[in-house]
C-alpha cells in the first residue's frame, strides 16, 4: 500500500509573506543597516556569494532576539493563505502526511505549523541558540544550504517502510530543484509550484503542475493521488 507525503513550503505557498525578509524590514529601523542587509541578498543573487554564507551574514547584520522570531510566528499564522486550512484538513481527514521544510526559522512554522494542526515532528526548518547574552547564534543546519530541502526529503523518505509517494509544493527554484523533469533520480515523486503569491517564470517554465489558488493545488492532488492508485 502507497503512502502520500505532501511537503510544504512555507513563505510564499503556506503564508504570503516572506517571514525573514518581513521580520527584517519590521525589525530594522536603520537605513544604512537594511542597505548593508540588501546588500548581501543582492550578491547572492548575483551568486557572489552562496546561499549559505548569505544567510549566515543577514542574520548577524539584522542582530536577532528570540523575542522577534515568537512575533513574527504569531504574524504569520495571521498570513496563512485562503483556503490553506482547508487543504490541510482535507489531507488529514484523508490520512495523507503532511510535513511543511522551509528555509526560515522554526519557531515562526512551529506557529504555523500549530495552527494548521501540523504535528510537530513534521516541521523542519533553521534553528539558533541564544547566548547567555540574549544575542541568537545561527546553528549550521541542513537548510542552510541550496540544497537542504534535498536532504530533507532524502530523511524523510527513509522514515517510511511502505511506498512513498512523495509531492513537493513551493513557489521556489529551492522547491523545484527536489524535483526535476527528465530526472532520473528526483528525491520528490511530484512537484506543484505555487503562484498563489509570487509567480517565478524559472518554477513556473519548468514544472508540469502549477497552482494559482489552493483549488488548483487540490485538483492536482486529487490527479496524483487517483495516478498511484
Amino acid at each position: 500500500m502507497k503512502k502520500f507525503v505532501f511537503v510544504f513550503d512555507l513563505d510564499s505557498t503556506v503564508i504570503s509573506i516572506e517571514s525573514l525578509n518581513h521580520l527584517i524590514k519590521s525589525k530594522i529601523t536603520d537605513v544604512s543597516t537594511q542597505r548593508k542587509i540588501d546588500k548581501i541578498a543582492n550578491a547572492a543573487l548575483n551568486n557572489e556569494i552562496d546561499y549559505h554564507e548569505c544567510m549566515f551574514q543577514r542574520f548577524y547584520t539584522a542582530q536577532l532576539h528570540e523575542e522577534d522570531f515568537a512575533k513574527e510566528g504569531e504574524l504569520s499564522v495571521e498570513h496563512i493563505n485562503p483556503g490553506m486550512r482547508e487543504l490541510f484538513a482535507w489531507l488529514k481527514n484523508n490520512k495523507y502526511a503532511i510535513y511543511i521544510v522551509s528555509g526560515g526559522f522554526l519557531p515562526v512554522v512551529k506557529a504555523v505549523g500549530k495552527a494548521l494542526d501540523v504535528q510537530v515532528t513534521h516541521l523542519y526548518a533553521n534553528t539558533f541558540t541564544e547566548k547567555e547574552d540574549g544575542t541568537l547564534e545561527l546553528d549550521d543546519g541542513v537548510l542552510t544550504y541550496s540544497d537542504g530541502k534535498i536532504k530533507v526529503i532524502n530523511d524523510i523518505r527513509k522514515t517510511y517502510k511502505e511506498d512513498v509517494i512523495i509531492t513537493m509544493i513551493g513557489d521556489g527554484t529551492s522547491d523545484l530543484c527536489t524535483w526535476t523533469k527528465n530526472s532520473k533520480k528526483p528525491v520528490a515523486n511530484y512537484f506543484v509550484g505555487c503562484g498563489i503569491n509570487v509567480q517565478r517564470p524559472n518554477v513556473k517554465k519548468n514544472c508540469e503542475m502549477y497552482a494559482l489558488n489552493t483549488k488548483e493545488m487540490q485538483k492536482y492532488f486529487i490527479e496524483i493521488i487517483k495516478s498511484e492508485s
